[in-house]
């Protein structure tokens, strides 16, 4: 789940990590086969290699045919239990590819993408264009926009000095505890958002939510008449570590919300189980649904 291999697989660049000796083995003029099915980096592919990979690159796209075709049909169980698939997406314009599979909307977009492609940290006007594109694209599919979720393996080019060197820099000074370490930085992007949420259906994600608390602080950072008045949706995105931590601790976490219904992501990156936690009229409680 690295942010590299992320972006590579959704613009459909193949990808492989761990090649740690590969660059004394080379030299110049050497060609590269990338395998990023197998996980593997052929030097010098014989033609029999490259005959034999032309047949499995031919029974990739006639595969990827009859999914693009069953892809037509209603998304349901044998039952007729119906399921809600999203797409996780990082840039505007892949609004597109969102329509081309058929997706419900988005499930996550990733904002950190934003901010490592540009020079400097992205002004509020900046990111709501962005954000305008994808919801307004999109209308009236839901898109799931997730605060930035820099640290780890995204370390932030437009201000290098935003977050410094850690022990645990993955599970540390990162996501919502710099966003709350950064108020104006974090004001910026929630306005920006909520700004957006006027062109559709916006949730608001916070990830990295280790304990209550921080969901009571982020939501202190936010203005919730705000959230209430554009009618996005509020959740948080447990970190990989709390998977064990209570749903009912969690749905404390949201008994001030105005927001008409929030839900729990538990788990990480593309291996999210998305739990929704309804709000019933008079603030009357409703267990999660299962």
């Amino acid at each position: 789940t690295s942010h590299a291999v992320i972006v590579a697989r959704s613009m459909k660049i193949p990808a492989v990590v761990g090649t740690s000796d590969l660059t004394t083995r080379l030299k110049n003029g050497d060609w590269l086969m990338v395998d990023g099915y197998d996980g593997c980096v052929i030097i010098n592919p014989s033609e029999q290699t490259l005959f034999r990979y032309g047949k499995i690159q031919k029974a990739k796209q006639s595969f990827e045919s009859r999914l693009m075709a069953v892809n037509e049909q209603p998304a349901e169980t044998l039952d007729g239990v119906k399921v809600a698939l999203r797409a996780n997406i990082e840039k505007p314009d892949e609004v597109a590819l969102v329509k081309q599979y058929r997706a419900e909307g988005v499930g996550l977009y990733r904002t950190e993408f934003l901010f490592l492609s540009a020079e400097k940290v992205p002004t509020e006007e900046q990111q709501y264009a962005a954000y305008r594109e994808i919801v307004a694209g999109l209308a009236p599919a839901p898109v799931t926009i997730r605060t930035l979720d820099i640290g780890g393996d995204k370390p932030m080019p437009g201000d290098p000095h935003l977050i410094g060197p850690e022990a645990n820099p993955f599970l540390g000074f990162r996501a919502i505890r710099m966003c709350l370490e950064n108020p104006e930085f974090f004001k910026n992007q929630l306005r920006a958002i909520l700004r957006a949420s006027a062109h559709g259906k916006v949730e608001l994600m916070y990830p990295m939510i280790s304990g209550v608390a921080e969901v009571q602080h982020a939501r202190l950072g936010a203005d919730l008449d705000a959230v209430a008045a554009a009618r996005a949706f509020v959740a948080v995105l447990l970190e990989p570590e709390q998977g064990q931590l209570g749903e009912q601790e969690m749905e404390r976490a949201h008994g001030a919300d105005e927001a008409e219904e929030s839900f729990l992501d538990k788990g990480a990156g593309d291996e999210q189980g998305r739990h929704q936690v309804e709000h019933a009229p008079g603030d009357q409680r409703l267990p999660p649904a299962r």
